[in-house]
């Protein structure tokens, strides 16, 4: 879930982390029930076996099983990193907008505040009084905005 409309290359690489990680998750799910019936033959295997015969089998099983275990483990331990990183990225981005969206705002009012300020300012008491004024509706305007 992406905030901003603009896309960076954070973006694309987190894109690009988040898609490998599907693919390794769908790759486990898929391969579950493949590691599962080699673990039952292997057991099988070693029941057959002489118990000086089997030794060898089930220290290859059990290794089987404990890369199998840590690669499940690496994969949930990723997929909560990307979360948060995908997490922060949202929250990030929704701040720049949000400022970005204030700063536009700031820009336009005192860009109306600026047309409206006379070109010889400051020369009369007159003037100092609407500057005052204007500074005044600017600051409210400013309170009104802060959010």
């Amino acid at each position: 879930a992406v905030v901003s409309t603009q896309s960076t290359g954070d973006d694309t690489d987190l894109q690009q982390r988040v898609e490998r990680q599907q693919v390794l998750v769908s790759g486990l799910k898929e391969h579950e029930t493949l590691y599962e019936h080699i673990f039952v033959l292997g057991e099988g295997l070693v029941s057959l076996c002489s118990p000086t015969a089997g030794v060898p089998i089930n220290e290859k099983l059990e290794s089987i099983q404990e890369q199998w275990e840590n690669l499940k483990m690496h994969c949930v331990q990723e997929q909560e990193n990307l979360k948060g990183t995908v997490d922060n990225m949202v929250e990030i981005k929704s701040k720049i907008d949000f400022y970005q969206e204030w700063m536009d705002d700031v820009t336009k009012e005192c860009g109306e505040l600026n047309s409206e300020l006379p070109e010889d300012l400051g020369k009369s008491d007159e003037d100092a009084a609407g500057t005052s004024s204007r500074l005044d509706k600017l600051l409210s305007w400013y309170h009104r905005t802060k959010r």
